[in-house]
């Protein structure tokens, strides 16, 4: 606290006085070309106006006035938990001055260079442009840090690490009859990462990671960069956008996993063995990553270029037909999540899936008794069917829905069967006798039956540990929905029939404009997560305080009232707001996943200022009932958690 002081004012000199650019046109230029992944933040100053644009009009491009109107409806003793709600941090983060600070960086980069017997060696440079916050913040850390020391130097640069004592465990195991032995002396050892301050720019890393970057920044270095390469270059169109970018030479990283696992213990590298099965590292060249914010449009692509020569069974295992989207009607239309996709060969792609699940277990050492595929094989022997032929094999299309209400996920599988006589058997037969299985009764009672949206939806115990009490099931013609509550079955069915569900929205029709080329199409409504939180946080325990007296019984809380202002209204902005829409695409070579979130900036402002409001109506609430009943004399407090934060 006495140096706060002067922290503020050396804060306020480095925000005022302008900086030296870096040396460097891209961060790139610092990595080797022998780097394996890098994550790196592309144009600041383009995404610093991206985000003043989203909070323009909002609570946050003037918090101030905002919370002096708010503070003038409430009594002068009312107090608000604001140092302690995670909302106001937030806010003070996305103030107008932060932003704008942020659009003066240059860019930055986070990059893992190799993976050897000491763990994972990574470094991260921060070019600052025209801002001195990370040259401040750097040499802030070294003056008052009382570990720093100089470790080495590099080209003139030193290069900083911290020195600390670490305390040993003891030599002897615990013994409860015996004395405990002396402590071991602590060791003086350094750790953490290397630090290096450079003209313009801020190094953080491990050591030789960093000393590779102070030579290269200074020009001493004649390797090849990572801004050299072929892959770097034909990623360009990717980067042009602000946002973060992010690259994996999956083969190379494959190669560094098993060479630092050799020699190890089995069960060191039973993960490791057991996602190479399913994955095959070596048939994914490349891995590319891009979340991007642009035109008020937020964007996250994946993309995978893969070597068709080499088999991946996970990717063999993914839909390559395209998306039937009438899929989607037969998912509610506030559904936070639908998602559909096609199943040419099912029986083919069951077995696929029975393969790699038999690989993963084999990895962990179990014997061939325990595989999946011989479990199947007895269950079917047992049912007298056949999973893959009478199930995988006649079902067409695939939908999935989710949604959470009070906290509490509802999710349902909509299958599209080849024929009504095989929707029919499913229904009627293959579901009943799976769960009568699982459940191991002989006396497993006969489905009940409810009418649910003017369909016959029939229930049963939950027999395979789904967290529910009972799971429903339903059909309509080639349709079969399988669930845990029967309204969200009802409700999918009804949609199917109608064909006015998800997929016929006219705000959600807008945006599936362009998918239907697409291997798999779904929609994650951002709208209906934050209603869905919203109800969560809104019921949780408002700090309410209760005191007795001595030997007196706790009398039974009364039930907690239900504000749902906040929630109502919410509900009412997010209306028109449009999904996010997630598509799969795949050919020969490559595999792209794209998530596209449109229309922020319409709808950012009004989002922000209601949540803002309900957040300081909660901090009321826990201030007035945490400190109403505080007895005297005899009452003492009953122990309760204080209120959340």
């Amino acid at each position: 606290m006495r140096r706060l002081p002067i922290f503020c004012a050396a804060l306020a000199l480095g925000l005022l006085a302008g900086a030296a650019p870096a040396q460097v046109k891209e961060p790139a230029d610092l990595l080797p070309a022998q780097t394996l992944a890098y994550v790196e933040l592309r144009h600041p100053d383009k995404l610093a106006r991206e985000l003043s644009a989203l909070l323009k009009g909002s609570c946050l491009d003037d918090l101030p006035a905002f919370m002096a109107r708010y503070r003038a409806k409430l009594p002068d003793e009312v107090r608000l938990y604001l140092f302690d709600d995670p909302v106001m941090t937030v806010g003070a983060l996305l103030a107008p001055e932060m932003i704008s600070e942020f659009g003066r960086l240059q860019g930055g980069i986070l990059a893992l260079t190799a993976i050897d017997k000491d763990g994972p060696q990574m470094v991260g440079v921060v070019l600052s442009g025209t801002s001195n916050v990370p040259g401040f913040a750097m040499r802030t850390w070294l003056t008052g840090e009382a570990g720093i020391r100089k470790k080495f130097e590099v080209e003139g640069v030193p290069i900083y690490r911290t020195r600390q004592q670490v305390w040993a465990r003891p030599a002897q195991p615990f013994n409860p009859n015996q004395p405990p032995p002396p402590p071991p002396p602590p060791q003086w050892k350094d750790v953490g990462p290397h630090f290096a301050m450079l003209p313009g720019a801020v190094v953080i890393g491990s050591g030789e990671p960093t000393r590779e970057v102070v030579k290269r920044f200074k020009g001493k270095s004649a390797d090849p960069a990572l801004s050299s390469l072929r892959a770097y270059k034909d990623t360009a169109k990717l980067r042009e956008k602000p946002g973060l970018f992010a690259y994996v030479d999956v083969p190379a990283v494959s190669s560094h996993m098993d060479d630092s696992l050799k020699g190890k213990q089995p069960g060191e590298a039973m993960y490791w063995n057991a996602f190479k099965s399913v994955v095959n590292p070596r048939s994914i060249r490349s891995l590319t990553i891009s979340l991007t914010l642009e035109n008020g449009d937020l964007s996250l692509v994946l993309r995978a270029n893969v070597d068709p020569r080499q088999s991946n069974p996970l990717l063999e295992l993914a839909p390559d037909r395209k998306v039937n989207l009438a899929m989607l009607d037969a998912v509610p239309g506030d559904a936070l999540l639908g998602l559909t996709f096609g199943l040419p060969d099912g029986a083919k792609r069951w077995q696929k899936l029975l393969a790699i699940l038999d690989a993963v277990v084999k990895e962990t050492g179990e014997s061939d008794l325990n595989l999946p595929s011989k479990k199947i094989a007895k269950l079917e022997k047992e049912l007298n069917l056949s999973l893959g032929q009478q199930v995988a094999a006649k079902v067409e299309d695939v939908a999935v829905s989710l949604d959470i209400r009070k906290g509490q996920p509802r999710p349902a599988v909509i299958l599209a069967m080849k024929d009504a006589e095989s929707a029919k058997t499913l229904e009627e037969n293959i579901v009943p006798a799976l769960l009568k299985h699982f459940s191991g009764r002989k006396d497993y009672p006969e489905p009940t039956r409810e009418k649910v949206a003017g369909h016959t939806v029939k229930v049963l115990p939950d027999s395979i540990g789904l967290g529910s009490k009972t799971i429903a099931f339903g059909r309509a013609g080639k349709l079969v929905v399988l669930g845990q509550d029967p309204a969200l079955v009802g409700e999918c069915l009804n949609a199917g029939v109608k064909k006015n569900g998800l997929g016929s929205l006219r705000h959600v029709a807008g945006v599936l404009k362009g998918s239907e080329n697409a291997q798999m199409v779904g929609t994650i409504s951002l709208g209906q997560g934050l209603v869905s939180l919203m109800e969560v946080v809104e019921s949780w325990d408002d700090g309410r305080r209760r005191f007795v007296k001595p030997n007196q019984p706790v009398q039974p809380e009364k039930p907690k009232p239900v504000f749902d202002k906040y929630v109502k209204q919410l509900a009412k902005l997010i209306e028109d707001l449009p999904p996010a829409v997630l598509t799969l695409t795949r050919n020969d070579d490559v595999v792209t996943l794209e998530i596209r979130q449109q229309n922020l900036r319409s709808h950012s402002a009004r989002l922000l200022d209601t949540w803002m409001e309900s957040s300081l109506d909660r901090g009321v609430r826990r201030w007035k009932n945490w400190n109403e009943g505080i007895g005297r004399g005899e009452a003492v407090p009953v122990p309760v958690p204080p209120p959340p934060r």
